[in-house]
């Protein structure tokens, strides 16, 4: 099984991959590249 502390960490770091932040809300950053920039 995965502790608490591990499970934050690889969410955290899969987060970072997809480009979203802590809340798994996509950055404008990725936005842009799904061409999605007027949900901003």
């Amino acid at each position: 099984s995965v502790n608490e502390e591990d499970f934050n960490r690889m969410k955290s770091e899969y987060y970072g991959f997809l480009g979203w932040d802590e809340a798994g809300v996509p950055g404008s950053g990725k936005l842009a590249e799904l061409g999605l920039e007027w949900v901003v």
